[in-house]
């Protein structure tokens, strides 16, 4: 049996599921060991960021994009300025 067929009818009816779910799930529903698991995995991420900033390759990414600023709509880790995600390498 497929998982749509076992959970529901539609996408619609699917997404309303899941929707329901995260609206009405918190902390204490979860797993203590889950929510110190996934900040394990955010500071590793955010700490890989930082550390990828300093590299050659990214130097030169991070030259590129503060030569062509967008709106500054978000942060740039480990760069100290903000831009937009708006396509900027034209084909």
């Amino acid at each position: 049996m497929k998982f749509q067929e076992r959970y529901a009818k539609n996408d619609t009816e699917m997404a309303e599921k899941f929707a329901k779910f995260i609206v009405h799930t918190t902390f204490a529903d979860i797993d203590k060991s889950v929510i110190e698991y996934v900040k394990m995995l955010t500071l590793k991420q955010v700490m890989g960021m930082l550390v990828g900033s300093t590299t050659r390759a990214s130097q030169k990414v991070i030259l590129y994009v503060k030569g062509n600023l967008g709106r500054p709509e978000c942060g740039v880790y480990g760069c100290g300025f903000k831009t937009d995600v708006a396509p900027r390498f034209k084909e």
